[in-house]
Formats: C-alpha cells, structure tokens, sequence
C-alpha cells in the first residue's frame, strides 16, 4: 500500500516507496506536487468529491479511481482518506491510503462483458434458456430468457418463481415437474422432446449446484420445421407418389413385421394380390391420365373399407397388395369381393363419359411358421393367375396343395363381419332358402339358416345343391318365423359355385346388383 501526506491545498509532503511506485514517480519529485497530477482527468471530480467529503463530514472517505498511466494505461487504486494531526504551523493536514485494485477491476469488467455477451447470447439466439428450482411439489422458475417468456405470452413481464402449473396446461406441466424432479434427483442430463403451443421443442435439462442447493438448467430449440421435414421424408420414403397408399418398400417392412406378430400370437394372417383389369385398353382409349386416375380411383375405394392396421401398397404398374392382420381366408374374401363389387358397380369418369373398372384378385392366407411373406404372396399370386385364367373380375382364394377357389363367408363370424364394416346392413335371424329353378318349385318347402351376413350390394351363402351360370335365381325370404317372401335375381355371370374339399356341400355366391336388397320385414 502506498501512504501520502497532503497538506490543506492538496500537495503531497510525505511518500513511501510503495506510494512513489503507484504514482510512478520517484519519491523525492513527489514532493511539493499535486495529487491530482497524477490522476486521469475525467476521475478527478471522484477526488474533489471525496476531499468535500471529508471536510464536511470529517470521517474518512473511501473511493476508486484511475491514476495516469504509463504505456500499459491507467491504474485502477482505492483512495481512502481521513484527517491526521496538524502541520508545525497548526494547519490539518489529510492522511491518504492508495491500493492497487488493478486486478479485481480487471476481473469485474471481464465478468461485466461476460455477462453483457450472455444477455445478447439469450436475447438474440433461438434457444430457449431457463433456470429453475425443484422441490418435491414444484418446479418454478429463476430466470428465462426472453424469447421463452415471448413463447409462453409473458414478454417483457417478471415469471420468476412461477411453477409449471401456472405457464403450461396440467397434464403438460405434470410431465414437466416429472422430468424436472427426476433430473434433480437422479443427477442425471435428460433429453426430451415435447409438444406445446402448436410447436415441436427437443429440451435439455441438468443439474448445477449453487450455495449448497441443485438447481436445474436447461434450454430448449424449436424443432418444428425439423419434425415437418422428417415427416415429409418419411412419407416420400414409405407412399406411392400416384395414389398415395403404401409403397413396395413400406408393404414389405409392415408385411414382415405383422408376419413374426402372427406367428407369436397365432394369429390369422391374410394377403391379397390384386390388379386391375384391362389397365392398357385404358390407357389406349382415354390416355395414360385416365389410366392413372383408375388407379387412383380404386386406391380411395379400398382405403374406405379397410381398417387401420390393414394395409394398401402399390407394388407397380396395376398390381396392389392387400396386407390383412388378423383376417382368416374367408373374412379376406369378404373384403376384398366387397372391393371388387364397390368398383364393379360405381363407373367412374374417364376422359367425361363414365366406365365401369373391374379387378381380379388372389388371397392365401398364413398357413403357420414356417411360411416366409415370400411363399405367401407366391400363393396368392397363383390365385391370381386362376382369376385372371378364369375370365377376369373375381376373386380367387389359393387353397391348400395349390388349388383355387372363389371363397364364401356362410361360416364368418358376424360380430367380426360388423367390425370389419361398420356401415353393412344386418339382418338378424334370417334364414334363406334357394329354390331349384329347374324343378320351378315355386313356394320353400323348407328353411335352412345359410347365412346372417347380407349387404345392400352382395352377399354369399352356403347351399347344398349348384345351379348353372346365367340363370335368374329365386330366394325364400324368412325372418325369424315370420311372413316370407320370394325376391328373383337375374344375377347373369356373376352366380358361380364351386364344391368345398372333401365335403358333401359346396360354395354357391350369389351377388346382388345395385339398388337390389332383400326387403324389411314388416
């Protein structure tokens, strides 16, 4: 430290060493001189001020200043000053105390710029930064930068001591004071992504220790560009750019995945191979637009009748896989004869006349665990090929040793039925009965319960006697024991029957044309 004596003008009359040194004068030219010499100019009102002080006051008085400097600059020093004994002539004179707080003013202004660069880091950066402290029943807020408090609609406003609870949603703000405690807690860095206010934000949180207490840090980063992004990519990656629906890669990764889930759980499992008939006559007579909008068209219908872990895929050209979890032989039939009927019957507009598009379509199911997804689509599509072998617009079910066959519902469970539509028409308790055209019986002798699953715009049931294509065929209607009725189709090519393997009936389908139902009984 450095002593001075001044007299009452100010001029210094005694120095020490460590005096001369601050002052960067020898001790001998010190005398006689000015303190204020030595300090900068623009501090020299601190000095004048401090000297008033004294005098008024006549307790002693501390204040920092700059004393002049050589080429390294100023001098930071801590002044103190108090009055002392009187000179030889009676007058006061002031004792002066000079430290170097060079140093610690060094550090204040490298803390103060710290500081300033963390201010503009938080208010112009995208990352949101908080600090917060936890307790078992809270989780509150310290501080938050700006652009968190403009998130959360409090800019410009004080949200110090603020708990999850008053800034975000409840189920939202429990989650948060979950994670918060569990950082807390656990000593652990924890990621997470969260979703509020309409925006995607990846957050991460840790601990820090201050005064014997853990507090927790974090910051977050708006990711909902990112998110969009990536769900853009994912859907260029896994959908066919025409329809929409599944393509080839997508249908193989699900395939394989609900192939293993059917084997664990033993499951039934169904796959269709279907195409779309006659695609480059199409093409050829109302263009390649047309032919993409057949496409297209046959695409919305099957996605209105499938359920959601059913799934569509586009394999290419005019073939379409049918992946149905779940789903037995003859519930697949249904579905996928439900598709072909709803396309059969609705024409849709091509180059602005309406044209009527038809589907051919093969279904194997899985047999156990030793089929790969490869075998299975291999059987369906040799059903398939009978379809298309067979004259096209149908649907063909592989059977086992390699044979085909169109495939009734008679045995299908009609809860599972409902589920699979929602929107079919029910009838309870009917029971029907076919009558022999060629025998021209013209009332039932007897009533058999066939089948409980009859639509608006099809139906298949279960008969122990075949009849001829292109016949008009003649039903007895009887509901639950009540007045019967005789309804006559002229159904055309679309009566087929086939005899079931190693059994004494056989499948006969009958399919109603539009607008034809059975009638409601009185």
């Amino acid at each position: 430290m450095g002593y001075l004596t001044l007299d009452e003008a100010g001029l210094i009359q005694e120095a020490n060493l460590a005096a001369a040194t601050l002052l960067r004068t020898p001790r001998a030219g010190l005398v006689g001189q000015p303190l204020r010499r030595f300090i900068l100019p623009e501090d020299q009102d601190i000095h004048y001020g401090g000297g008033r002080a004294l005098l008024e006051s006549g307790q002693p008085q501390s204040y920092e200043l700059r004393l002049r400097g050589a080429d390294d600059g100023p001098l930071w020093v801590q002044v103190r000053t108090s009055l002392g004994p009187e000179g030889p002539d009676e007058t006061p004179l002031w004792r002066v105390i000079l430290s170097d707080i060079s140093e610690r003013k060094a550090s204040e202004k490298a803390l103060r710029d710290n500081q300033e660069l963390l201010s503009l880091f938080m208010r112009h950066s995208p990352i949101f930064i908080y600090l917060k402290e936890v307790t078992p029943t809270a989780s509150r807020l310290i501080l938050a930068s700006e652009n968190f408090r403009q998130v959360l609609g409090l800019a410009g406003r004080d949200i110090a001591g603020k708990t999850m609870a008053e800034l975000f949603p409840p189920e939202l703000a429990a989650r948060i004071s979950a994670d918060d405690r569990a950082v807390v807690t656990k000593g652990e860095v924890l990621t997470v992504e969260e979703h509020w206010s309409g925006r995607d934000y990846s957050s991460i949180k840790f601990p820090i220790s201050q005064g014997g207490r853990t507090l927790l840090a974090g910051y977050a980063l708006d990711i909902t560009e990112r998110k969009r992004l990536e769900k853009a990519i994912e859907i260029q990656a896994t959908t066919d750019f025409l329809t929409g629906i599944s393509n080839r890669r997508h249908f193989f990764t699900v395939a394989d995945r609900e192939l293993n889930r059917a084997r664990r759980g033993q499951h039934a499992l169904a796959v269709a191979v279907i195409d779309l008939d006659n695609l480059k006559q199409i093409n050829d007579a109302n263009g390649h637009a047309a032919g993409d909008q057949a496409l297209v068209a046959l695409s919305h219908l099957c996605r209105k009748m499938l359920r959601e872990i059913d799934v569509l895929a586009r394999l290419g050209g005019d073939e379409f896989v049918l992946l149905l979890p779940e789903t037995t032989d003859q519930q697949a039939y249904e579905v996928v004869e439900r598709i072909r009927l709803g396309l059969a019957t609705q024409p849709i507009m091509l180059a602005g006349h309406p044209v009527s598009i038809t589907i051919s379509a093969g279904i194997a199911c899985s047999r156990g665990e030793q089929e790969s997804l490869e075998t299975l689509l291999e059987r369906a599509d040799r059903a398939l090929y009978q379809a298309k072998a067979a004259g096209r617009n149908r649907v063909d079910l592989e059977l086992t040793g390699g044979a085909t066959a169109p495939m009734a519902a008679g045995s299908a469970a009609p809860d599972a039925d409902r589920r699979r539509d929602p929107r079919r028409s029910i009838t309870h308790g009917v029971r029907l009965q076919v009558i022999d055209p060629s025998r021209d019986i013209t009332a039932p002798s007897r009533y058999q319960a066939v089948s409980r699953d009859i639509s608006a715009h099809g139906m298949r049931i279960l008969a122990e006697r075949t009849f001829p294509a292109n016949t008009p065929i003649r039903l007895a209607v009887e509901d639950d024991g009540h007045a019967s009725d005789e309804l006559t189709f002229h159904t055309g090519s679309i009566v087929w029957a086939h005899p079931l393997p190693g059994e004494r009936r056989c499948l006969l389908g009958i399919q109603f044309g539009e607008g034809e139902a059975l009638p409601t009984p009185a």
